[in-house]
């Protein structure tokens, strides 16, 4: 998830459950053509795709999927797979701006990333067998990093890492601190244990039926938390700005 917010996705929106029908709330970019999409379930990719089409044109096959479509089929049970077991599946997309040329041609932004993604994410719904690439450690060239003091936090929280917390890299913020976060689906700067290491990960506002913020960090918070905790620990987050917390040990 982390790879495919620094190249510029963004949220667009998610799948839901209407009664017996698949539906999806699409907040922009509903009309646009040649995206790039790609469907996200608690930080891991599970899906990606192209679209020549209108955004809401596209998705209507995966909400009503013909009879031979088996691509749209399989996507259908899919998604609904993880939204009846009250699992997020979130809609990211990249529109072509139409700005790329080659030689005078434009080039296809959509067309030309697909397979490069899925062939180093393999996500799992395009038959891959892991959901997002091994990334290498970034060192700063500078360091200068190292030098920055972290920002006094607004306010603190505690988290227990109860089973999805600690295998799923997300945490949901209890109700009373829940003004103190940005809209649904605004990235979030995540820190971990000091301002040396940090993930960007996105609030969803819609997992959770009072529409509390559920805090995204995917799999290199889930590797953090592996590393230096175990399940049932309980964690501090300190919520430095709407867009920036930052994680560690109650006692640290």
């Amino acid at each position: 998830m982390n790879r495919l917010i620094e190249i510029g996705f963004k949220y667009a929106g998610n799948w839901r459950l209407n009664g017996d029908q698949l539906d999806c709330d699409l907040k922009n970019h509903a009309t646009s053509k040649n995206v790039l999409y790609a469907f996200v379930s608690n930080g891991d990719i599970r899906y990606i795709g192209k679209t020549t089409q209108q955004l809401k044109s596209r998705f209507s096959g995966y909400r009503n999927p013909g009879k031979t479509q088996s691509t749209n089929i399989n996507n259908n049970a899919n998604i609904r797979s993880l939204l009846v077991k009250e699992e997020p599946v979130d809609i990211f997309i990249l529109p072509d701006n139409g700005l790329l040329n080659y030689g005078g041609f434009p080039i296809n932004l959509a067309a030309g990333l697909e397979d490069s993604l899925i062939q180093h994410i393999l996500p799992p719904w395009n038959g891959g067998n892991r959901e997002e690439v091994e990334q290498p450690d970034q060192q700063s060239e500078d360091n200068t990093l190292a030098e920055l003091s972290t920002p006094e936090p607004k306010d603190t929280f505690d988290i227990s890492l109860g089973k999805a917390y600690y295998n799923q890299g997300f945490f949901n913020v209890p109700v009373q601190y829940q003004e103190l976060f940005g809209s649904d689906g605004e990235q979030i700067e995540i820190y971990l244990g000091d301002v040396e290491s940090t993930v960007k990960g996105y609030i969803n506002r819609t997992a959770n039926t009072n529409a509390t913020p559920r805090i995204m960090g995917g799999k290199d918070m889930t590797q953090w938390l592996k590393e230096g905790f175990n399940q049932g620990d309980s964690i501090k987050v300190d919520v430095l700005s709407s867009c920036s917390v930052m994680i560690h040990e109650p006692n640290g």
